[in-house]
């Protein structure tokens, strides 16, 4: 279920989330009693990223859990740990590196997320204008010069993004040990 955005168009999630969060969706008529109005804000820009980049995240976040030894996980129950103090002590602190690392690539695949911002936020004002809807909007005005240099800067950070993953998160498959 966690990763049903990754198997739909980026466009497809940003017209579901509308669908949900507009005044006649199920959950903009809940949000409308406490006032509250999501697309075409920064808030639907940040919903929009999230939506899309967080199974990227929740897979590096499982792969990590998942290579952490049961075995000290086992040994902790039996010394009477409970099931919180296991997590925290033990599990989360050996897959650290593996939460990082989602943490970064979910942030790189947003960054140049476009479809579900585009359609949830709209991208006309500067709120909502986020450097991947304003490449789009300059090439479709014919400003190859602006969408050039924004999409060189776009390439920068998610090449910054890369060299960090990289350098930082090395590939390991095998089990985590304490």
């Amino acid at each position: 279920m966690v990763d049903l955005p990754l198997s739909f168009p980026p466009g497809v999630d940003g017209l579901i989330l509308l669908l949900l969060l507009s005044k006649t969706g199920i959950l903009g008529k809940f949000l409308e009693h406490f006032h509250v109005h999501v697309p075409y804000t920064f808030a639907a820009v940040v919903l929009a990223k999230l939506f899309v980049s967080i199974p990227f995240m929740i897979s590096f976040v499982r792969e990590a859990f998942d290579r952490v030894d049961k075995n000290i996980e086992n040994v902790a129950y039996t010394l009477g740990a409970s099931s919180f103090q296991i997590f925290y002590k033990l599990t989360f602190p050996l897959s650290i590196w593996g939460v990082l690392k989602g943490l970064v690539m979910a942030l790189s695949k947003s960054l140049g997320e476009i479809g579900a911002t585009l359609i949830l936020a709209g991208g006309l004002t500067s709120s909502t204008g986020t450097m991947s809807v304003l490449i789009y909007f300059a090439t479709q005005k014919g400003e190859m010069d602006k969408a050039i240099a924004l999409a060189i800067i776009l390439e920068f950070l998610t090449f910054i993004l890369l060299t960090i993953i990289k350098f930082f998160f090395k590939e390991t498959t095998h089990k985590i040990h304490a």
